[in-house]
Protein backbone atom coordinates (compact mmCIF):
# COMPACT_ATOMS: atom_id res chain seq x y z
CA UNK A 1 0.00 0.00 0.00
CA UNK A 2 1.31 3.44 -0.89
CA UNK A 3 2.20 6.04 1.75
CA UNK A 4 2.15 9.75 1.15
CA UNK A 5 2.88 12.93 3.06
CA UNK A 6 0.15 15.55 2.75
CA UNK A 7 -0.39 18.92 4.42
CA UNK A 8 -3.48 18.95 6.64
CA UNK A 9 -5.56 21.48 8.50
CA UNK A 10 -7.94 21.00 11.38
CA UNK A 11 -11.49 22.07 10.74
CA UNK A 12 -14.98 21.61 12.12
CA UNK A 13 -18.32 20.61 10.70
CA UNK A 14 -21.67 20.81 12.43
CA UNK A 15 -23.96 17.80 12.59
CA UNK A 16 -27.77 17.85 12.43
CA UNK A 17 -27.98 18.45 16.19
CA UNK A 18 -25.62 21.45 16.11
CA UNK A 19 -22.63 19.57 17.57
CA UNK A 20 -19.17 20.58 16.34
CA UNK A 21 -17.17 17.65 14.96
CA UNK A 22 -13.43 17.88 14.30
CA UNK A 23 -12.38 17.03 10.77
CA UNK A 24 -9.13 17.02 8.84
CA UNK A 25 -8.99 18.85 5.55
CA UNK A 26 -6.33 18.82 2.85
CA UNK A 27 -5.75 22.46 1.87
CA UNK A 28 -3.51 21.72 -1.12
CA UNK A 29 -6.09 20.35 -3.55
CA UNK A 30 -3.59 19.68 -6.33
CA UNK A 31 -2.23 16.79 -4.23
CA UNK A 32 -5.67 15.43 -3.35
CA UNK A 33 -5.24 12.78 -6.06
CA UNK A 34 -2.58 11.04 -3.92
CA UNK A 35 -5.00 10.51 -1.06
CA UNK A 36 -7.75 9.58 -3.50
CA UNK A 37 -5.47 6.93 -5.04
CA UNK A 38 -4.84 5.36 -1.62
CA UNK A 39 -8.56 5.40 -0.81
CA UNK A 40 -9.34 3.71 -4.14
CA UNK A 41 -6.73 1.00 -3.40
CA UNK A 42 -8.39 0.39 -0.04
CA UNK A 43 -11.86 0.06 -1.57
CA UNK A 44 -10.52 -2.22 -4.30
CA UNK A 45 -9.18 -4.59 -1.64
CA UNK A 46 -12.03 -4.09 0.82
CA UNK A 47 -13.27 -7.69 0.68
CA UNK A 48 -9.86 -9.27 1.26
CA UNK A 49 -9.28 -6.85 4.16
CA UNK A 50 -12.60 -7.75 5.83
CA UNK A 51 -13.85 -4.22 5.24
CA UNK A 52 -11.15 -2.57 7.40
CA UNK A 53 -8.21 -0.31 6.64
CA UNK A 54 -5.45 1.07 8.85
CA UNK A 55 -4.90 4.79 8.88
CA UNK A 56 -1.67 6.04 10.44
CA UNK A 57 -1.03 9.67 11.27
CA UNK A 58 2.53 10.70 12.00
CA UNK A 59 4.76 13.71 11.69
CA UNK A 60 7.09 13.70 8.70
CA UNK A 61 10.76 13.20 9.48
CA UNK A 62 14.05 13.01 7.67
CA UNK A 63 15.13 9.34 7.65
CA UNK A 64 18.60 8.43 8.86
CA UNK A 65 21.20 8.48 6.15
CA UNK A 66 22.47 5.26 4.57
CA UNK A 67 25.39 4.36 2.31
CA UNK A 68 29.06 5.30 2.48
CA UNK A 69 29.88 8.15 4.92
CA UNK A 70 26.36 7.99 6.40
CA UNK A 71 24.96 7.72 9.91
CA UNK A 72 24.13 4.07 9.29
CA UNK A 73 27.68 3.34 8.08
CA UNK A 74 29.16 5.15 11.08
CA UNK A 75 26.91 3.38 13.61
CA UNK A 76 27.68 -0.11 12.33
CA UNK A 77 31.37 0.62 11.72
CA UNK A 78 32.09 1.84 15.23
CA UNK A 79 29.97 -0.92 16.78
CA UNK A 80 32.09 -3.43 14.83
CA UNK A 81 35.26 -1.81 16.25
CA UNK A 82 33.87 -2.04 19.80
CA UNK A 83 32.96 -5.70 19.23
CA UNK A 84 36.50 -6.47 18.01
CA UNK A 85 38.14 -4.66 20.94
CA UNK A 86 35.90 -6.17 23.63
CA UNK A 87 35.54 -9.61 22.05
CA UNK A 88 31.77 -9.32 22.39
CA UNK A 89 29.28 -10.28 19.70
CA UNK A 90 28.30 -7.48 17.25
CA UNK A 91 24.58 -7.86 18.01
CA UNK A 92 25.21 -7.77 21.77
CA UNK A 93 27.26 -4.56 21.44
CA UNK A 94 24.62 -2.97 19.22
CA UNK A 95 21.84 -3.78 21.68
CA UNK A 96 23.96 -2.46 24.57
CA UNK A 97 24.56 0.82 22.68
CA UNK A 98 20.86 1.19 21.91
CA UNK A 99 19.96 0.65 25.57
CA UNK A 100 22.44 3.37 26.55
CA UNK A 101 20.89 5.67 23.92
CA UNK A 102 17.38 5.34 25.38
CA UNK A 103 18.29 7.85 28.11
CA UNK A 104 19.15 10.35 25.37
CA UNK A 105 15.84 9.92 23.53
CA UNK A 106 16.35 6.82 21.40
CA UNK A 107 12.92 5.22 20.71
CA UNK A 108 11.88 2.10 22.59
CA UNK A 109 8.89 0.00 23.49
CA UNK A 110 8.11 -1.54 26.84
CA UNK A 111 8.09 -5.32 27.14
CA UNK A 112 4.75 -6.69 28.30
CA UNK A 113 6.62 -9.67 29.73
CA UNK A 114 9.29 -7.90 31.80
CA UNK A 115 8.16 -4.26 31.83
CA UNK A 116 11.65 -3.24 30.67
CA UNK A 117 12.54 -0.97 27.77
CA UNK A 118 13.36 -2.67 24.49
CA UNK A 119 15.19 -0.44 21.98
CA UNK A 120 13.53 -0.12 18.58
CA UNK A 121 15.07 -1.25 15.33
CA UNK A 122 17.11 1.31 13.39
CA UNK A 123 14.90 0.80 10.35
CA UNK A 124 12.53 3.68 11.09
CA UNK A 125 14.96 6.09 12.73
CA UNK A 126 15.15 9.71 11.76
CA UNK A 127 18.42 11.67 11.76
CA UNK A 128 17.89 12.97 15.31
CA UNK A 129 17.27 9.51 16.77
CA UNK A 130 20.27 8.10 14.91
CA UNK A 131 22.26 10.96 16.45
CA UNK A 132 21.23 9.80 19.94
CA UNK A 133 22.61 6.36 19.12
CA UNK A 134 25.85 7.82 17.76
CA UNK A 135 26.26 9.91 20.94
CA UNK A 136 25.84 6.80 23.11
CA UNK A 137 28.33 4.87 20.96
CA UNK A 138 30.90 7.67 21.27
CA UNK A 139 30.52 7.67 25.06
CA UNK A 140 31.33 3.94 25.03
CA UNK A 141 34.34 4.57 22.77
CA UNK A 142 35.58 7.24 25.22
CA UNK A 143 35.05 4.89 28.17
CA UNK A 144 37.03 2.16 26.43
CA UNK A 145 39.75 4.71 25.62
CA UNK A 146 40.40 4.02 21.94
CA UNK A 147 40.37 6.17 18.84
CA UNK A 148 37.97 5.08 16.16
CA UNK A 149 39.08 4.88 12.55
CA UNK A 150 35.86 6.82 11.86
CA UNK A 151 37.07 9.96 13.68
CA UNK A 152 37.58 11.79 10.38
CA UNK A 153 34.01 11.04 9.32
CA UNK A 154 32.78 12.24 12.71
CA UNK A 155 34.56 15.57 12.34
CA UNK A 156 33.20 15.98 8.81
CA UNK A 157 29.71 15.05 10.01
CA UNK A 158 29.35 18.34 11.89
CA UNK A 159 28.20 19.72 8.53
CA UNK A 160 25.71 16.87 8.18
CA UNK A 161 25.75 13.30 6.89
CA UNK A 162 25.23 12.37 3.28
Amino acid sequence: MKETCLPIQKGYITDDKGNKIKVITIPNYDRYYELNEIINQCFARKNELNGYVNIKFSLPHKPRSTGKKSQNHLINGIIQEIAEITGDDFDYVKTYCKKKAIAKGYPYRTSKLTGKAIPCSERGLDTIQAGYLIDAILEIVAFLGFTSKYDKELKESKNGFK
